[in-house]
Parts: C-alpha cells; sequence; structure tokens
C-alpha cells in the first residue's frame, strides 16, 4: 500500500499535462501511486496519459466518457489504495519535495486531515497550527477549501461514502472538504506553500455559467443551513456567487435574486474581492441599489 494517493483528473489540458505529471514523479518522496483520470479528452491527453502510465510503474492512466471534473475524481477516489489522498489539477503542479514535508507531518501523529497553502493564497500564509479538533480548527478560521492542498485519509472517505457532487461546478471541492472535516477528528493546518496554482482562463471560475452559478449557490445555501457551523466558510462563496448572479441575470430576474439574498443570510464580508465587498456593503443600503450600481460598473468577474 502506497502511503499517498495522488489523484489528477485530466481534460484537454495537453498544454500542461506534461509539467504537473513530472511534478509529482520528480519528487523526493517514493511512497506514492499518481492516478491519471483521461475525462474524454480530445487533445491529446489521454495518448500522454497512457505514455506515462507504460513508461513509470507508479502511474496509472484511466480513460472515462467526458462527465465533469466531479465525477473523474471520484472515479480516482474508487482507485486509490493510498493510506492518504490529495488532489492536483492537470494545470497546476505539486512543488519539489511536497510529498516529502506531507509525510514528515503525517509520522508526527495519526491525523485525518492535513492542508497546506497554495501560491495563490501565499500572500495571506495561515499559520502552522497543532493537532486539533474540527470545532477548534473552524473556530480558528484555519480551513481552506480546496481539493489541491488537502490530504486526507482514504478511510476516512470510504467509511462515510464522501463523494464529490457531480451535479456542481462551482465549489464542488469545498463542500467535499467541509463534508470531510464533518468526519474528521484530528486535523492541521500547515504554513508550507506546496501546491503551484495556475491562473488558467479556460477554468470554470473564469468562465460563470449562469446556470451553473445558480445551481451551485443554491447547494451551498442548503448546506449552510445543515451544517450552521461552517457558516463564515460558506458565505464567502455565497457572496461572490451572488454577486456574480447580479451582473448575470435578466433585469426581470433580480427580484427572484433579492429574495435568494435575503435567504443566503450573510453576515460579513470577509476574504473577499472589493468588487463583491461593495456590493456587500451597498446591499445593507438597499439590494436593488448595489445591484443597479455594480450591474453599471460590470466590475471583474
Amino acid at each position: 500500500m502506497p502511503r499517498v494517493s495522488v489523484i489528477v483528473p485530466v481534460y484537454n489540458s495537453r498544454e500542461y499535462l506534461g509539467p504537473c505529471v513530472e511534478s509529482v514523479l520528480n519528487q523526493s518522496y517514493a511512497d506514492f501511486e499518481l492516478i491519471l483520470i483521461d475525462d474524454g479528452s480530445t487533445d491529446g491527453c489521454a495518448e500522454m496519459c497512457d505514455r506515462f502510465a507504460s513508461s513509470d510503474h507508479r502511474v496509472r492512466c484511466v480513460h472515462m466518457k467526458n462527465s465533469g471534473v466531479s465525477a473523474a475524481r471520484n472515479l480516482g477516489l474508487s482507485l486509490a489504495t493510498g493510506e492518504y489522498v490529495t488532489f492536483v489539477d492537470s494545470d497546476d503542479m505539486l512543488l519539489p519535495n511536497a510529498l516529502q514535508i506531507i509525510s514528515e507531518y503525517l509520522n508526527e501523529a495519526e491525523i485525518d486531515l492535513l492542508q497546506f497553502s497554495l501560491t495563490r493564497n501565499q500572500k495571506n500564509i495561515v499559520k502552522s497550527t497543532p493537532v486539533m479538533t474540527p470545532k477548534n480548527y473552524l473556530a480558528g478560521d484555519f480551513c481552506q477549501v480546496c481539493a489541491g492542498g488537502s490530504v486526507i485519509r482514504l478511510a476516512l472517505i470510504d467509511d462515510n461514502s464522501i463523494v464529490f457532487d457531480k451535479s456542481m461546478a462551482l465549489a464542488e471541492d469545498q463542500i467535499f472538504i467541509m463534508r470531510v472535516i464533518n468526519h474528521a477528528s484530528k486535523v492541521r493546518r500547515i504554513s508550507d506553500v506546496l501546491y503551484f496554482y495556475r491562473d488558467n482562463n479556460n477554468s470554470a471560475t473564469h468562465r460563470p455559467d449562469y446556470d451553473k452559478v445558480w445551481n451551485s449557490a443554491n447547494k451551498l445555501l442548503n448546506f449552510k443551513i445543515h451544517n450552521p457551523w461552517f457558516a463564515d466558510i460558506v458565505d464567502r462563496t455565497l457572496l461572490s456567487f451572488n454577486y456574480l448572479l447580479t451582473i448575470l441575470v435578466n433585469e426581470d430576474e433580480l427580484d427572484r435574486l433579492e429574495e435568494f439574498y435575503g435567504q443566503c443570510g450573510i453576515n460579513n464580508a470577509n476574504g473577499v474581492n472589493r468588487g463583491v465587498k461593495l456590493f456587500y456593503y451597498l446591499c445593507k443600503i438597499d439590494f436593488m441599489l448595489s445591484a443597479k450600481i455594480i450591474r453599471l460598473l460590470k466590475m471583474n468577474i
């Protein structure tokens, strides 16, 4: 049994797949398996995955009909044999010695969830914590909600049937990580930056789709209602989704959005960008006024 299973969902990322895979294979720590899930790529990635699998015994490759990143990750989880599992997107990379550093922390205690930093948040590094309970972890605002940047005990996932929601195109990893925390006993955050995040303009977060944002926003609100102890985390994303929807909806749907915003019960604007923060404070005065100003300005989305 390898110590760590690294799952990489792959879809039409030919330009970046090589560096991604090499960043894992070149790790100084060797006790891992790399699972490549080709999600119906049409740009040559499928053949690249096969070549990696044929040239290194640590690599396994599985091909599937295009079904989305959540389905690909779920398939990877069903195939994983490691004690722990982590995820890397095919346009991102692990930084050198990442698995070695992770292993050293895992050796210190039986941790269910170990989280580390990504290059995208290195300007706001969260300090390292001791091993703690999920309650204290959430209270200290240490949690990060990306699947990349998290190492999880596979048995916890399997024993509690935790999977990615295939119906969500946005924030699916956020709900997955929060479900993991719900079932964890020991969690820890380290300040080390171990994951290189590539800001890809072709990703779903850069191409917001009206229906997908609505769906994910509703799923997040439902999760918050049933798990209110995650409210501070969920509200950041809900606020951003409401901001996006304010720009994306037709004007005759603003009444519906105003009602939804009220249902969200968002009480802070911590951790969001300036445009979203402006939206939040204007909503405190009047939602429709806020919507009109934001739609006029069409700030960064």
